[in-house]
């Protein structure tokens, strides 16, 4: 082996990334005497690394060619690949004509049952043929990282709760497409099996879905806080925004500033509605709902929530009209 391919072979196994020029300035400025000119040294590295055309690539060593695509990117190739948590994570996608029923925070066995059978009846009665239960349905107390009452019900009693009312509600809506959609408080059971059972996460038995009964009744999971698309109408829980205020003046307002686009979320209680318009004359317009549990809960019962939920009319492109009602002694308005 001739020095020069001594130096230049030594160079691309130490900086197999490396730019050609790179390589060939720095081999030239090492040993000037052996190389004729820094094209030379340039010519060099290309012939060595295959990058010299079909006919030279024989002369270069297969340990030495540079993977395709990886030109003139350095020693920064050498950074491994990130991990990835979530490589499908986007939005579901529910698009076409549907009459969507949206209850969130029931929080059973804390559900409130006047305004939980009002907002049933009233779905039914318009003929919702989509179910869309947007977080926090099971409040997960006795399991909770949060301080706890030992006097208050089990956790077991929750999930019977919960069990039967998924059946009555397949009872009641036979045909509906039923979406379950992971809040908060529903999140709170896989972090109690990280911390306290990391060995059953992955015990088809011990999943959510088949202890709280969605699988027997042909319910749909939505998890990894994926927001949901109604046509054009992106519904969220709204513990996704993580950085907004946990009691903002108005919910609505806060997921506008958040998502700048059409969005309709629970998570705070309380019923709101924001529209604004932009520059270009689109009016963008988010929505909070109320809740349908009790309104005085141990932890705090002074608080400004109501009784709500929402009925979302889409058709087949996209467009939607959603009805943000309330529940006023047991009537809906």
């Amino acid at each position: 082996m001739t020095p020069q391919k001594q130096i230049i072979t030594a160079l691309l196994k130490k900086f197999p990334y490396a730019a050609t020029m790179t390589l060939a300035k720095r081999a030239y400025k090492d040993a000037p005497e052996a190389f004729a000119s820094l094209e030379s040294a340039r010519s060099q590295v290309r012939t060595l690394r295959g990058a010299a055309g079909e006919k030279r690539r024989k002369y270069s060593p297969p340990e030495l060619q540079r993977e395709p695509g990886k030109a003139g990117a350095g020693g920064f190739q050498r950074i491994p690949e990130g991990w990835v948590d979530l490589p499908d994570w986007k939005a579901e996608c529910f698009c076409g004509a549907r009459k969507t029923l949206v209850l969130s925070d029931i929080h059973f066995p804390y559900h409130h049952k006047g305004a939980l059978v009002a907002a049933l009846e009233y779905g039914r009665d318009r003929g919702a043929d989509t179910i869309l239960l947007n977080g926090d349905i099971a409040d997960c107390y006795a399991i909770s990282r949060w301080e706890k009452d030992p006097r208050k019900r089990h956790f077991a009693d929750e999930v019977r709760l919960v069990n039967n009312f998924l059946k009555t509600l397949r009872e009641e809506f036979p045909k509906a497409e039923i979406i379950f959609k992971l809040g908060n408080h529903d999140e709170r059971f896989e972090n109690y099996m990280m911390l306290k059972a990391p060995e059953l996460l992955d015990v088809p038995q011990f999943s959510f879905q088949r202890i709280m009964g969605l699988e027997d009744q042909d319910i749909q999971l939505v998890r990894d806080m994926r927001p949901i698309r109604l046509g054009k109408l992106n519904v969220i829980h709204g513990h996704e925004f993580k950085v907004m205020s946990s009691d903002p003046v108005n919910p609505a307002r806060g997921f506008f500033m958040r998502a700048k686009v059409h969005v309709l979320g629970g998570h705070y209680h309380r019923s709101s509605q924001h529209s604004e318009t932009d520059l270009e004359g689109k009016v963008i317009s988010t929505w909070s709902t109320g809740c349908l549990c009790e309104l005085h809960p141990q932890y705090r019962p002074i608080n400004s929530w109501n009784w709500g939920f929402a009925f979302v009319d889409t058709d087949s492109k996209g467009a939607f009209n959603v009805s943000n009602l309330k529940v006023i002694d047991g009537k809906v308005y």
